[in-house]
């Protein structure tokens, strides 16, 4: 394996259970034998409903979770069971965007404070400090007297920017980006999406890229992964997920994303799932998708589906006792 081809970050079969509550104490299995690996300079998309599990996957992939089972690798190093101050030095190679723009920054601390604040942390001195923070924050599209203001000054998509430029300022080698712009008006995304694309493209870091919209993981990934009720379903390059989606749950997600035309949008049909998402406290026997999916059948009750390679294209899996080799699962029909 070339320095190229080595992943930045290895995720192998990382499980994740949350202590339960009530008398029965039964565990509340979060993540269930996941495996990435999310090389330098790609992007990595992880697409699902609240409550499958992306979030707690992107905080175990920080080590802010440590995993139940399983292995995580950062840079080739095995950070799964490092205590504190051993992960100490290798937070220098990773950081996080999150949601919630407000909550993530101290609003007794100026922009540019907490822009610097990771390099205070290094031990940057205060000069080169402020070089690097001012000349982070002009690359992000923010204006050097906004350097003064406090969070409460800043819209929404200037807040985000300034998240994504406290991120970046230490020149990480991983970016997590927990569901980055959800929260932002439509006209603001974009933007956002696209400073996040150039950013890369000059730095080279690789991405783990949390959303629960398809249509933002299809503009930003390479390879995109479907997890359901804390499983990967489905995963595989952007261009073969989209051309040929296998999973029920992907067919759903699909047809449930976003047009960008009002009128195609008004008049196009939809899968209708029935039922909510489970608990992940009580998850159904077999295939956790059984009792929303069209498709169903016996197996599906008694049986986990394991992952199938699906024909013809590379990197493309599966996980479905629908498929089989040499065809595809059938199509749902939309109503």
């Amino acid at each position: 394996m070339t320095a190229a081809d080595a992943p930045v970050l290895l995720i192998d079969e990382i499980s994740h259970e949350f202590p339960g509550r009530g008398r029965q104490r039964r565990p509340i299995r979060a993540v269930a034998g996941v495996s990435l690996r999310v090389r330098r300079g790609e992007v990595v998309g992880v697409v699902g409903e609240s409550g499958s599990g992306k979030s707690t996957l992107a905080r175990c992939a920080l080590r802010l979770l440590e995993p139940t089972s399983g292995r995580v690798e950062l840079l080739g190093t095995d950070i799964t069971h490092l205590g504190r101050r051993a992960m100490r030095p290798r937070r220098r190679d990773m950081h996080m965007v999150l949601q919630n723009t407000l909550g993530a920054l101290n609003p007794r601390m100026t922009i540019g404070r907490a822009v610097a604040a990771p390099l205070r942390a290094q031990g940057v001195a205060a000069a080169e400090r402020s070089t690097r923070t001012q000349e982070m924050l002009e690359r992000v599209g923010l204006r050097a007297d906004l350097s003064e203001r406090y969070p409460h000054q800043l819209s929404g998509g200037q807040r985000q920017r300034v998240g994504i430029a406290r991120a970046l300022v230490r020149q990480p080698s991983l970016l997590v980006a927990d569901e980055p712009v959800s929260a932002l008006d439509v006209s603001v995304r974009a933007s956002v999406l696209n400073l996040l694309g150039d950013l890369q493209t000059e730095r080279g870091f690789a991405c783990l890229f949390i959303s629960h919209d398809l249509s933002v993981v299809e503009h930003v990934s390479d390879h995109v992964i479907v997890m359901y009720l804390g499983q990967v379903v489905e995963e595989a390059p952007r261009r073969l997920l989209f051309e040929r989606p296998q999973h029920p749950y992907t067919q759903a997600l699909m047809s449930a994303a976003p047009i960008p035309d009002p009128t195609v949008q008004r008049t196009r049909s939809r899968i209708v799932l029935r039922g909510d998402v489970p608990s992940p406290a009580d998850p159904p026997s077999g295939c956790g998708f059984r009792t929303r999916c069209p498709l169903a059948f016996e197996r599906c009750a008694t049986e986990v589906p394991a992952p199938q390679p699906v024909a013809g294209d590379g990197g493309h899996v599966v996980r479905c006792h629908r498929y089989e080799p040499g065809g595809d699962v059938p199509r749902i029909a939309a109503s």
